[in-house]
């Protein structure tokens, strides 16, 4: 034991002591600034994944699809040690250096964005289609269905995928330290591998397991109120409790302007939210049919269907039935 702290490796793990901090906080706030640049960019792009197919709220020209779904899956394919030696011109030419922290932050923008973007599709696509259906006959537009219903519904989800791409970026930006970027990958790299020192290697490796735990920890912290806020809304059968106060009063007005004038109707109908209106208005009415026509309601989710359940107002119909 002796032997092993006046040993070369504990001597200069001494010596690097005293940068750990600063090279944990470089960890830090370059992981947040990529992650946070990485969901400008792919938060948008996921969503566009999403609603510009064949058959989404807003669909997109095929060759437009194909241009961002091959996008996405060529910057996928390309292994990041390999995409960060590509991207150096391109670190230079935007922060004026390739070497440091923030020159780092660039390949790891270019590498987590389509990782982001994929993460993003598949938490929108978890939406129930009943209830995007439901926003689309009450004649919200495609920027308050993605704003309004998709968004929210898949909320949980985003946290959740958000923190796995937080952790993602971590582990790109501690391997940025082959090509010079700083951070706790650095001390790993340069100080613990290249020169052999086993205690720095595995004490900055410590180090990032315990900040990957800690982003966890937070994250949980948000997902599960979301998740039990979500899963109250969709399974409480006392809808009236959970809805704010002025939407049964918002709904009265609708019904009382629909005989009147349907413009109307569509104004006062769109400031209440689509998810609650599709439950009040399920709740108000059981079992109904409209004009004669034994058809369901297209405006209901399949959840509501499921239950036995139409909605009192269909777009094919200008007033309410009881």
């Amino acid at each position: 034991m002796a032997e092993f702290f006046a040993g070369k490796d504990w001597q200069t793990f001494l010596q690097i002591l005293p940068t750990i901090p600063f090279e944990t906080w470089e960890t830090i706030w370059s992981t947040v600034v990529a992650t946070l640049l990485a969901l400008v960019i792919g938060l948008p792009l996921g969503v566009c994944l999403v609603t510009g197919e064949q058959g989404g709220v807003r669909p997109l020209p095929r060759w437009v699809m194909a241009l961002l779904n091959g996008l996405v899956n060529l910057l996928r394919s390309v292994p990041f040690l390999i995409l960060m030696i590509i991207v150096i011109p391109l670190s230079r030419a935007i922060v004026g250096t390739s070497i440091g922290t923030v020159a780092s932050i660039v390949p790891l923008v270019i590498a987590s964005f389509p990782f982001v973007s994929r993460l993003v599709e598949t938490s929108m696509r978890e939406v129930d289609a009943g209830v995007i259906e439901a926003a689309q006959s009450m004649g919200a537009t495609p920027l308050q269905i993605i704003t309004k219903v998709m968004v929210p519904e898949s909320m949980p989800s985003l946290v959740a995928n958000v923190t796995i791409a937080a952790t993602t970026i971590m582990g790109y930006g501690a391997m940025a330290g082959i090509i010079g970027g700083g951070g706790l990958g650095k001390i790993a790299i340069n100080y613990g591998y290249y020169r052999f020192n086993v205690v720095l290697e595995f004490f900055a490796t410590a180090l990032l397991v315990v900040l990957v735990q800690a982003a966890l920890a937070v994250a949980w912290l948000f997902y599960r109120p979301l998740r039990k806020t979500l899963q109250a809304l969709r399974g409480s059968d006392d809808l009236a409790k959970n809805a704010p106060g002025n939407d049964w009063e918002l709904l009265n007005r609708s019904v009382v302007a629909l005989s009147r004038d349907t413009a109307q109707f569509r104004s006062i109908i769109r400031t209440i939210s689509p998810y609650v209106l599709c439950q009040l208005l399920c709740e108000l009415v059981d079992g109904a049919e409209l004009d004669g026509d034994s058809r369901r309601s297209r405006a209901c989710p399949t959840r509501c269907r499921a239950r036995g359940r139409s909605c009192c107002l269909s777009p094919q119909t200008a007033s309410p039935v009881s």
